[in-house]
């Protein structure tokens, strides 16, 4: 029985961290309005977005300790992917301010 509420009370505190992370908010807001945040990532020079997939090499243009992801954005009608790439650090800044923005339904210049 102890072991029961051991799990369940380490699992309610993994989904409460995960809806509390800037970063969950960010995908899942993302997933619900993709144009939107396609347009802003496409403006900010901390993204990279591919259309059509990743070059074979990207890695060797976009190096991992540069560049985080690929994150996987789905677009609706015509339903498509895009791909993109994170400027690392400068990507969390940009999400804080597309969240911002999208939630106030102000954007900033």
């Amino acid at each position: 029985m102890q072991w029961a509420f051991l799990i369940a009370l380490a699992l309610g505190l993994n989904v409460w961290y995960m809806l509390r992370n800037p970063m969950t908010r960010f995908w899942r807001l993302a997933a619900h309005r993709p144009e939107e945040v396609l347009e802003m990532m496409r403006a900010d020079e901390a993204w990279k977005v591919f259309e059509t997939g990743l070059p074979d090499d990207f890695r060797r243009t976009w190096p991992k300790d540069q560049w985080v992801g690929p994150f996987r954005l789905d677009l609706g009608q015509p339903r498509r992917r895009v791909l993109v790439l994170g400027r690392n650090p400068g990507y969390k800044d940009s999400t804080a301010r597309i969240l911002a923005e999208l939630n106030s339904g102000v954007k900033s210049d």
